[in-house]
């Protein structure tokens, strides 16, 4: 035995998987389950050419790492380093920042970059 109910003068024992009659319960046995949640992750996709810090996004946040980064400030790992190269001269610098803000206002359409001068 659970516990026991007591409906009025009547005095009922749950035993488990059994749910007493009464007024509120047809007497139907009620089956629970329960599923465990299942947590999936998904690898960001480290090669959109902008996306400096790695968050599937290009947009102003990139442009102020990049910037960071061309002035040693902050370092870039190897993925970070790949997509920050937003003129395809295979070295990060200012003119990848400037390559960057031009994507982000529209001044070009698509990165590489390679109107840069």
């Amino acid at each position: 035995m659970i516990y026991s109910l007591n409906f009025g003068e009547t005095k009922t024992d749950l035993v488990w998987g059994q749910l007493p009659h009464s007024d509120y319960n047809s007497g139907v046995i009620i089956e629970t389950t329960t599923t465990p949640a299942v947590t999936t992750t998904q690898e960001p996709n480290l090669s959109i050419l902008g996306d400096v810090n790695l968050d599937g996004i290009v947009d102003l946040k990139d442009a102020v790492l990049l910037n960071k980064a061309a002035n040693g400030t902050v370092a870039l790992n190897d993925a970070q380093l790949q997509n920050a190269d937003c003129n395809a001269d295979a070295e990060v610098s200012a003119q990848d920042a400037v390559s960057l803000m031009r994507f982000l206002v529209h001044n070009i359409s698509t990165l590489p970059d390679t109107s840069a001068e």
